[in-house]
């Protein structure tokens, strides 16, 4: 059996925030997990709890109060290209075609065009967009965009991949969609993926893991095998699984449970 790889490590990680004139803000507090190379995560929780201020201290935009994170071998403490990210809104440079917005952080490797171009098209075979790649992103649709936002980040190869409620602004068959798209990228990509959302269904068709996280202050309460994902996944006939709906309200009433919501 081969050993997993973990893409990258929380030790500890706590965040306070020091408010002016009131009492210090507890955000989050002694998270601790592995993100491993085959690791599908989708981190579920309710709007407070903390799964942003988690995200951005995964990806180097905000420090910890105490704790640490390992990437690779190293401690991660800025942005790096080992961590990339993928927003709520694609953020695609508007005057760039979809080829140019895909290639654009490969410019600053130093590679020849011919490889930059081998990269590029690899990565817009895997998130179907090969034969939009002279469109421009007002000729796309939201969830095309979004494809392009994921192509773009996966190009520069980075060891893990945090997705911010990427699907939030799509309607409900796009966003539908767009589940199978990206359990079909990371499938092909090879690549860890760290999801969050407050969407209960979303986690469950898409990931091979879950953590449930909680407020006052933010913390791990659930981490485990999503049951659900299995070879042979077909999203729509998850939901038709006495299992899924099983799943769904214990997950539901994880999430509202006054245990936790201290």
């Amino acid at each position: 059996m081969v050993d997993k790889i973990k893409s990258i490590s929380l030790k500890n990680i706590g965040l306070t925030f020091h408010m002016d004139n009131s009492e210090d803000f507890r955000a989050l507090d002694d998270i601790s997990f592995d993100v491993y190379d085959d690791d599908f995560i989708c981190l579920l929780g309710p709007s407070g709890c903390g799964k942003t201020s988690l995200l951005n201290i995964l990806a180097g935009y905000q420090a910890p109060s105490e704790g640490e994170i390992i990437v690779g071998d190293k401690i991660h403490k800025k942005p790096d290209p080992d961590v990339g990210v993928v927003f709520q809104q694609p953020n695609l440079f508007p005057w760039l075609n979809v080829r140019k917005n895909v290639e654009f952080g490969l410019k600053f490797k130093k590679l020849g065009i011919g490889e930059r171009n081998e990269i590029v098209d690899h990565y817009l075979d895997i998130v179907g967009l090969t034969y939009f790649d002279k469109m421009y992103p007002y000729q796309l649709s939201g969830g095309m965009r979004q494809r392009a936002a994921i192509a773009r980040t996966l190009v520069t190869d980075p060891k893990i991949v945090l997705l911010d409620e990427p699907f939030s602004a799509l309607d409900a068959l796009t966003r539908e969609k767009m589940q199978d798209y990206t359990y079909d990228i990371w499938t092909k990509a090879k690549k860890s993926f760290f999801f969050i959302t407050h969407d209960v269904d979303e986690a469950l068709l898409m990931s091979n893991r879950i953590l449930v996280m909680h407020p006052k202050p933010g913390r791990i309460v659930k981490d485990f095998k999503n049951p659900l994902i299995k070879e042979g996944y077909v999203n729509r006939n998850i939901k038709k699984t006495p299992e899924f709906w099983s799943l769904r309200d214990s997950l539901i009433s994880d999430i509202d449970s006054e245990e936790y919501n201290l």
